[in-house]
């Protein structure tokens, strides 16, 4: 039992590692190119909440926004 709970232990201190890495995009990205209307055509998944409801699921688009701190903005909408 105690081989368990360090396995668990050891399992969430590497889960913490990996939630408080930075992301370094790569050379030469461009935000401003992102930016504009995006139309969400694909979504893979095998949720079973998505599973039921893809019938009636519309395409969905994103409005996405550079900030002049460097962030991104986003904002996501969709038919019902």
């Amino acid at each position: 039992m105690t081989g368990t709970l360090w396995l668990c232990v050891g399992g969430i201190l590497l889960c913490s590692q990996l939630v408080t890495s930075d992301v370094v995009p790569q050379d030469n990205f461009d935000l401003q190119a992102l930016a504009g209307k995006w139309y969400l055509i694909g979504f893979a998944t095998n949720a079973q909440w998505f599973v039921d409801h893809r019938a009636g699921m519309k395409m969905g688009t994103a409005m996405l926004t550079p900030t002049a701190a460097g962030d991104l903005d986003m904002s996501y909408a969709s038919l019902r």
